[in-house]
């Protein structure tokens, strides 16, 4: 059956390739469904590290830091 998601054309470098050829064949998934998957935690990592250099940031100013109780007072 087609699929009407947008598609990617991707040249890879051959240890690469054949890497993600093994990591599909292990798992039982086709080569592009592996490719997404590690595309998609490669996506999370980056969104991880923008939002820890947000956190981070807001740690070195002065008096932005509030308690557990203060961010959860809302719930009670």
């Amino acid at each position: 059956m087609p699929t009407t998601n947008p598609r990617l054309n991707m040249v890879l470098e051959e240890p690469v390739y054949r890497m993600i050829v093994g990591m599909a064949r292990k798992s039982k998934i086709s080569v592009s469904a592996k490719a997404r998957d590690l595309l998609l935690q490669a996506i999370e990592l980056e969104e991880d590290k923008m939002l820890a250099g947000i956190v981070s940031s807001r740690l070195k100013e002065e008096g932005a830091d509030i308690t557990h109780e203060e961010v959860w007072a809302h719930l009670r």
